[in-house]
């Protein structure tokens, strides 16, 4: 079989699709930043809380691995222009916007969740944020969050390592492999 750089081709052919995926990871955290600065001058108007309840349900997987899924829900109800939109994004670029990133399952309890959605209880009137150009797009918390950043530097750490993979960058001091 051909080798590049000392690597069969399909080794090679894996590695530059890391760093394609890296890219796109790059590109989508970007454009989530840009999303974060511009959501605190985005349009407000009041809202209520229509349900908040942390889900936790088993993923089924064997005993002594992990084994939950934990899912944080808040979602509200906000009126624009005389239409009323239904949202469950918390912060722009944060872990519970469009979805849950599978490291919040590490990365934080059901403590963590229960704080979170207790700061929206049911029925409470809130300000909610959201895209003028897009009023479907909302959120409760408007501005750069610590996960505003993480989709870019996953990003950045994809395509730098699939680039010392194909040995386009030097291996870090600590590689074995000279």
């Amino acid at each position: 079989m051909a080798e590049e750089n000392g690597n069969p081709t399909w080794m090679v052919v894996v590695e530059w699709a890391f760093v394609g995926f890296g890219v796109i990871v790059f590109a989508w955290g970007l454009f989530v930043l840009k999303m974060a600065v511009e959501s605190r001058h985005w349009a407000t108007t009041e809202g209520e809380v229509v349900l908040s309840k942390v889900y936790v349900r088993s993923t089924g997987h064997t005993p002594g691995h992990y084994d939950r899924r934990i899912s944080p829900r808040v979602k509200y109800r906000y009126t624009v222009d005389e239409v009323q939109y239904e949202s469950e994004g918390i912060a722009v670029g944060g872990s519970q916007t469009w979805g849950i990133d599978p490291l919040d399952q590490v990365l934080y309890t059901v403590g963590y969740y229960d704080k979170m959605v207790g700061r929206y209880p049911e029925g409470r009137k809130v300000t909610v944020y959201y895209d003028p150009r897009r009023p479907q797009r909302a959120a409760l918390e408007a501005g750069l969050t610590a996960w505003s950043f993480a989709t870019v530097v996953m990003g950045i750490g994809a395509v730098i390592g699939g680039l010392m993979a194909l040995k386009i960058l030097p291996t870090p001091f600590w590689s074995e492999d000279e």
